[in-house]
């Protein structure tokens, strides 16, 4: 059964690696992937709902109302309805989850940066949609609304040392 562009929300930690694992998803499917980065959605210096900080003298760009979520929103509305690919998903993302669950010993990246061939072969027998689309941020999955136009969901978490 033929089913709409499948949507992945990729949320979590600042600097904990959203976007790299944003790029990875785009490097599995290539020219069928679609990335929306919600750091673009930030409202301007100038807006008048931002929560500012006096001890550091600086906009707290952390906080969910520094962006502009609705139009966000309603970019990722339109590039699910005005998508021209119809995603046929192979297997079930239980049957993914536990490949990956069974496959935590393989290295991910080659090099730093490139997905691993094992990983690649993973994939591609776990999932084949023609069309993804990608929706990358620290309040993706926080926003409801939001959260809810996504098929697939990933929160990323990193340690204080780590981040630091």
């Amino acid at each position: 059964m033929a089913q709409k562009i499948i949507t992945i929300g990729i949320g979590g930690a600042t600097c904990g690696g959203k976007s790299t694992l944003a790029k990875l998803v785009c490097q599995l499917f290539g020219d069928r992937a679609q990335k929306l980065n919600q750091d673009d959605f930030y409202f301007p210096d100038e807006y008048p709902g931002h929560v500012y900080v006096p001890e550091v003298k600086h906009i707290n760009w952390e906080v969910e109302s520094a962006f502009d979520n609705a139009k966000l929103i309603r970019v990722v509305k339109e590039r699910i309805q005005s998508s021209e690919h119809k995603a046929a998903v192979v297997g079930n993302v239980s049957n993914l989850i536990q490949a990956l669950d069974e496959s935590r010993d393989i290295p991910l990246l080659v090099d730093g940066e490139k997905l691993s061939a094992q990983w690649q072969k993973l994939f591609e027998r776990s999932v084949i949609p023609s069309s993804v689309l990608i929706v990358e941020g620290i309040h993706v999955l926080t926003c409801k609304e939001l959260s809810q136009l996504c098929d697939l969901k990933f929160f990323v978490t990193l340690d204080h040392k780590t981040c630091w």
